[in-house]
C-alpha cells in the first residue's frame, strides 16, 4: 500500500501539530516542531517505507527524524539518508517522530520545517490506539534541543529528554509545542516570535486547530532575560489565559529549571489559578549552563511524573 501525505492521517495517529501543505512542489505532511509523531500499528509481517523531503537550511546539518517499534529503544535516520526502511515480522505499534532541527532552519517564515512526503506498507496497517493526551508548551528544553551534546540537528533528543520520558512512563500522548529561545517576551529562532502568536499557529501563515486533552504544561520564561516585571506578568497571565480557552484542561505550571524569572511566574499562575510547580533542585546535569543532558532528563522526568501522577489521582478521585 503506498500513502500520499494526504493519506497518512487516514490511517496513522498524529501527535503535535501537523498540517498537509505544498513544498517545494510537493504535498507534504508538514510541521515546525520537534517531538511531533506519528504511530500506526501493522499486522504481521510488514516493511515499511518513509519518505521525507531534506527540508532544512542547506548551511546547516540536515534534519533528524527518529523511530521505534513496540516501545522499545529509538533509533535515528538522517533525512539525507533517507528513505528509512523498516522490517517487522508480528504485529507491533510503530512510531516515527521529528527529531532534529536547527536554529537556522526558517521554520516560521520559509517553510523549512519537517516534511513528510509519502509511505509504503507491505502489509496491513491500522491506527494505533491513542492514549490521553498532554499539551506541553514551552522552549528549547521542552523541545529537546541539545540533550546529547552540542551540535544542532544531530544532538537533538526529543525521544528521550524529561518530557517524553515522563509521558511515556505515565502513558500519555504529547502534543509538543516549543520553540528554541523563544519565551514569554523573546522571539526565537528560525524567525520564530514570542509564545502568544505561536500558541495557535503552526508558523506565519497557519493557523493550527488546538484538540481535546487531559492536562497541559506550560514551561517558558528562561529565554526572557531581565524583563520588565509588570509586562512579563501581564504578558504571562494573557498567555495562561489564552491556553485555558483553547485548552480547557488543568494548567500546570512549571518554572524554568534555571528559576530565571520564577518568582514572576508564580505571581502571573496565581493570578491565573493553574497549578504552579517549583522546579527548584531537579536537575544538576547540563549539556552547558542551560539544557539538560541526558542524565539530567532523566533527573527531571522522576520529579514529573511524580507531579503527573498526582495529577492524575485527584482527577480520578473528583477532586
Amino acid at each position: 500500500m503506498n500513502l500520499s501525505a494526504t493519506q497518512i492521517p487516514q490511517y496513522c495517529e498524529l501527535f503535535g501539530r501537523w498540517q498537509v501543505r505544498t513544498i517545494h512542489g510537493q504535498q507534504v505532511l508538514y510541521t515546525t516542531n520537534l517531538g511531533s509523531y506519528l504511530r500506526f500499528r501493522v499486522l504481521k509481517h510488514a516493511a515499511i517505507t518513509i519518505n521525507a523531503l531534506n527540508n532544512g537550511n542547506p548551511l546547516a546539518n540536515p534534519q533528524v527524524y527518529a523511530w521505534r517499534i513496540a516501545g522499545r529503544s529509538w533509533q535515528r535516520v538522517a533525512v539525507d539518508e533517507m528513505p528509512l526502511h523498516i522490517v517487522v515480522d508480528h504485529s507491533v505499534n510503530v512510531e516515527i517522530m521529528t527529531a532534529g532541527n536547527n536554529d537556522i532552519d526558517q521554520v516560521w517564515t520559509g517553510n523549512q520545517g519537517f516534511a513528510i512526503t509519502s509511505m509504503a506498507i507491505s502489509g496491513k496497517i491500522t491506527k494505533a490506539e491513542p492514549r490521553q493526551r498532554l499539551v506541553a508548551i514551552g522552549d528549547s528544553i521542552t523541545a529537546g534541543c541539545w540533550v546529547a551534546g552540542k551540535n544542532s540537528s544531530f544532538d537533538y533528543r526529543p525521544e528521550s529528554n524529561y518530557l517524553q520520558l515522563a509521558a511515556d512512563q505515565c502513558g500519555f500522548d504529547v502534543d509538543r509545542i516549543a520553540y528554541s529561545a523563544s519565551g514569554v517576551l523573546a522571539p526565537g529562532t528560525g524567525g520564530v516570535p514570542s509564545a502568544d502568536k505561536w500558541i495557535d499557529h503552526i508558523d506565519r501563515d497557519n493557523v493550527w486547530q488546538a484538540r481535546p486533552c487531559q492536562l497541559v504544561l506550560v514551561n517558558l520564561g528562561t529565554n526572557d532575560h531581565q524583563p520588565d516585571p509588570a509586562v512579563f506578568c501581564q504578558r504571562f497571565v494573557a498567555l495562561i489565559k489564552q491556553i485555558q480557552k483553547q485548552w480547557p484542561a488543568p494548567v500546570i505550571v512549571l518554572t524554568p529549571i534555571s528559576q530565571r524569572n520564577a518568582s514572576l511566574i508564580a505571581n502571573a499562575a496565581r493570578q491565573t489559578g493553574c497549578q504552579l510547580v517549583s522546579t527548584q533542585g531537579w536537575c544538576h546535569h547540563f549539556t552547558d549552563h542551560t539544557h539538560p543532558n541526558q542524565a539530567g532528563s532523566v533527573e527531571i522526568a522522576k520529579h514529573l511524573v511524580n507531579v503527573i501522577q498526582k495529577m492524575k489521582g485527584a482527577s480520578t478521585n473528583g477532586k
